[in-house]
């Protein structure tokens, strides 16, 4: 992929799909191959083709890459500028989610759970859920968090993910904050957070570990899930 440096002219005239548009030249990067005409990449935001035309200087576009609403239909967004507008359509909903939730009394942590993310009340829902589990064989990821921890709030969508793309796994979500909860996660040997324990299908405790969004962190959360599920050994 070569890069064009020199300056582009101001205006340029050239034809998209035999319309002619006179637009402001913006810098640009060549991708050949195209099936039709040249096909350019403009960091920002678009692929543009822009086709063969005997009226115009293809030479002159290589320099310039147009956009103009007359032409939407020849204009395909970059993947990276797609999957940037999804990124930030998604952080607008979560935060309207947010202020929704602070306007009903709902806490981030009741925000879009899953069916199988269970929240608990109390010491004896979580013996009488963890039983359950044992006597169904069913493998379960508990959630130690508070509502102040910032680490827990960033975790919790991906926590979330995970528990959709695990349905035959039950989470529990155990908030620290609760005085007998607080009791309970301190017999467990709970000291840092978030933190998580990962039980089998016998109910006996797995693995055990704190996690953020460090990348590697997240790779071992993943992994101890996945383990879980498989009745493997869950080493980091």
């Amino acid at each position: 992929m070569g890069s064009f440096s020199r300056k582009p002219p101001t205006n340029v005239v050239t034809s998209v799909s035999g319309r002619h548009v006179k637009q402001p030249a913006l810098s640009a990067t060549h991708r050949p191959g195209a099936a039709s005409g040249l096909e350019y990449y403009s960091p920002s935001k678009y692929w543009i083709e822009i086709k063969p035309s005997k009226t115009v200087n293809n030479r002159r576009c290589k320099s310039a890459v147009f956009a103009t609403t007359g032409v939407a239909s020849d204009i395909v967004l970059h993947p990276d500028a797609r999957k940037r507008r999804e990124d930030a359509k998604q952080r607008r909903a979560k935060r309207r989610q947010e202020m929704s939730a602070l306007r009903s009394g709902l806490g981030w942590w009741e925000l879009d759970t899953p069916p199988n993310v269970v929240p608990i009340q109390s010491p004896e829902q979580y013996e009488s859920v963890m039983e359950a589990a044992r006597r169904e064989g069913q493998v379960v990821v508990v959630d130690f968090f508070a509502p102040w921890c910032r680490g827990c709030r960033s975790l919790f969508p991906k926590l979330a993910q995970i528990a959709r793309k695990n349905p035959e796994m039950c989470f529990l979500k155990v908030n620290v904050e609760t005085d007998s909860l607080r009791e309970l996660s301190e017999a467990l040997g709970v000291d840092r957070l978030p933190y998580f324990h990962f039980y089998r299908r016998d109910g006996e405790l797995a693995d055990h570990f704190t996690a953020n969004l460090n990348p590697a962190q997240l790779q071992r959360l993943r992994h101890a899930v996945a383990a879980l599920k498989e009745g493997l050994p869950s080493a980091a």
